[in-house]
């Protein structure tokens, strides 16, 4: 496809330049195109070079031109600056919130129940203890660490699987303690926060963050669902987002389970 440049209307150096940019632009394009994982951000880095060719061109474009211009701009905002990974911030914002306000706690014998604002009927327990929380993002973008606000002496574990398989993360919560099952099943988790107590007497609960649309398998008998945040795509499933769009728009939180009664 020829370049919309007329060479010879410009001097030597220009000429030199904008051939620069137009070869840049295509073999950045040509590079990216036979990577095997495809990501719109790849395109980034050929914005400049593309903008600045064009750039004595766009008094010569017709309103067609601006109107499919400005419908692709709000389509990308849609999609790339509210759908895609759009539940990790809010999610981030709601565990976090969870942590910091887990103040009122009552003591059973198998679990530990806190309130974020009232106290609980029963046996209150100090905020001396120290309740840890681990957070496992599995199938998401790396989760922006420093929104979590953990301080020196904070009990918050991150861990950031990305893409891994499903044997990595059945693997990684073998080694994280859960929640009594036969207690989660009448459990209604919105009214607190719920930590298991481990054999060294810590009081701790796991989370599992992972899109809707992803199938955990097997692992779904261990995990209960305590949260869901919308909106959320995964272009890696776009396929099967647009099959369910109903139940595929979301980032799930959830808790991990004992299945040792």
């Amino acid at each position: 496809m020829p370049l919309p440049i007329h060479f010879h209307e410009l001097s030597t150096n220009q000429s030199i330049l904008l051939l620069a940019f137009a070869y840049s632009a295509l073999f950045g394009i040509a590079v990216l195109s036979i990577m095997p994982h495809q990501e719109p951000r790849f395109l980034l880095p050929i914005f400049f070079p593309v903008i600045f060719i064009l750039s004595d061109k766009y008094k010569q474009m017709s309103k067609g031109f601006w109107s499919l211009f400005i419908l692709f701009n709000i389509s990308g905002l849609l999609i790339f600056g509210i759908l895609h990974q759009g539940g990790i911030i809010p999610v981030i914002s709601h565990i976090q919130h969870e942590i910091k306000k887990s103040v009122f706690c009552s003591l059973y014998e198998e679990h530990l129940h806190c309130q974020h604002s009232s106290p609980l009927h029963g046996n209150e327990v100090d905020t001396q203890f120290k309740l840890r929380t681990n957070v496992i993002f599995y199938k998401t973008y790396m989760p922006p660490q420093h929104l979590f606000t953990i301080k020196k002496g904070d009990r918050i574990y991150l861990v950031d699987l990305a893409g891994a398989s499903l044997e990595s993360l059945e693997k990684t919560l073998t080694s994280y303690h859960g929640i009594p099952s036969s207690f989660m099943q009448s459990a209604n988790e919105s009214t607190g926060v719920i930590f298991g107590i481990t054999d060294n007497g810590e009081f701790q609960r796991t989370l599992v963050v992972a899109p809707s649309v992803v199938d955990l398998g097997p692992l779904r008998s261990r995990l209960k669902l305590i949260h869901q945040q919308w909106p959320h795509l995964d272009t890696d499933y776009l396929s099967l987002t647009i099959q369910n769009p109903g139940d595929s728009l979301y980032l799930n939180v959830y808790t991990l389970l004992n299945t040792i009664n």
